[in-house]
Order: C-alpha cells, then sequence, then structure tokens
C-alpha cells in the first residue's frame, strides 16, 4: 500500500512540473526555460523565429504574442518584473513589480502599527 501512495505521489509532482513551464517551439526548435520566441517583422523581409531570453530591467518587452505564441519584436519580461510604459514616448520596458516594494513596505507599516498598539496596552 505505501509503494501504492509513493508512486502516486511521484506521478502527481511530475504532472505538476510539466504543467509549470511548457517549453517553447519557435522556428521548429525547443526554447529553453525563461525564454520566449520572437520573429521580428520589420525591415526589409521577416526574419525567421528565434528564441530569445525573458526580458531584464529595463530591457524593451511586449506583453501580447501574436495567434501562434510568437512574439514581434520582444519577450516579456522575467520573473519579479513587468512590462510597462515608461518615459516619452511611453516604451514599455521591464520594471520591478511595484506590488513587490509595496507588499515589503506594508508589512512593515503593519509590524510598526502593532508595537504601537502593544506600547498603548502596557501604558494603559
Amino acid at each position: 500500500m505505501k509503494f501504492a501512495v509513493a508512486i502516486a505521489f511521484t506521478l502527481l509532482v511530475c504532472v505538476f512540473a510539466q504543467e509549470e513551464e511548457e517549453p517553447v517551439t519557435c522556428g521548429g526548435k525547443q526554447c529553453k526555460p525563461n525564454s520566449c520566441c520572437v520573429q521580428n517583422s520589420h525591415g526589409k523581409g521577416k526574419d525567421s523565429p528565434r528564441c530569445h531570453p525573458l526580458g531584464k530591467l529595463n530591457n524593451p518587452c511586449e506583453v501580447e504574442p501574436n495567434e501562434n505564441g510568437i512574439y514581434s519584436q520582444h519577450c516579456p519580461c522575467g520573473e519579479g518584473l513587468s512590462c510597462t510604459k515608461v518615459g516619452e514616448p511611453n516604451k514599455l520596458r521591464c520594471q520591478e513589480e511595484s506590488g513587490k516594494s509595496d507588499k515589503s513596505k506594508e508589512s512593515q507599516g503593519s509590524d510598526e502599527s502593532e508595537e504601537s498598539e502593544e506600547s498603548k496596552e502596557s501604558s494603559g
């Protein structure tokens, strides 16, 4: 019985691992994790699709691929970054997600408010 449970658990872990990151097929090749498929449609002729790494801080980025899952110029941003309009003329760039820094400030603020409530209770 324990053996059957162990096998079931192992299969479940494998299924979840595969669901997390599907490899991207691009121009007949599979892209590595943390990359996307880009096909530059500008210029004299269309380039063949190629794998590119996900955007890093301040890199140009795109949010939506076309119907085939291919981006026209740039990959979306990597983990912890969001594609945000920056400067003039509002170009999209990878920026740190505002939620992360706000959350850390919020947690600091809640800690401070808890401390002040505790000090009121002990003094009052």
